[in-house]
């Protein structure tokens, strides 16, 4: 990297992208039954006294159901185990994790990328962030130290 002079600047820029993950809401399980949505649904709505025949009284039972809330302390899904239930910018409920990277500002190169729980804030991930970029930055034979970093305002705390 050295010779290449990569490495050359001492200020790095921050971001990350929320990823919406590939684990639908409807291929989630209640971590403590292992029930998926439709039995819980379907549970709650018996208990409630629905009578349901078909998918369309399931649908009718839990649109009517007050109080509904999917936490991700409650529910996941095996196959994105990163991802956590978020509510997005639209407002509307994903399962999503965070895709953050550290980057030399005057060359590009990605001093650290990660993934990481999509609920976690920008700023209280951000020390552990810089913090992996600084020992894989050592590796390199410029071994220079971060002096500056560059984020957008969602780090400002």
């Amino acid at each position: 990297m050295q010779e290449h002079d990569l490495l050359k600047r001492k200020t790095t820029g921050v971001d990350s992208t929320l990823l919406e993950a590939s684990a639908a809401m409807k291929s989630i399980v209640r971590k403590d039954t292992g029930e998926d949505r439709v039995a819980y649904v379907h549970s709650l709505a018996c208990a409630e006294g629905f009578e349901i025949n078909n998918d369309n009284d399931l649908r009718n039972s839990d649109w009517r159901r007050k109080g509904k809330k999917v936490s991700s302390k409650e529910w996941g899904n095996l196959s994105v185990p990163d991802a956590r239930v978020m509510k997005m910018k639209k407002g509307n409920t994903h399962r999503a994790c965070k895709q953050k990277h550290v980057l030399e500002l005057a060359t590009e190169a990605i001093l650290s990328a990660d993934v990481q729980h999509g609920n976690e804030s920008d700023a209280n991930t951000l020390l552990d962030s810089i913090g992996t970029a600084q020992r894989n930055r050592r590796q390199t034979p410029s071994n220079a130290d971060i002096k500056e970093v560059v984020a957008d305002k969602g780090y400002h705390k």
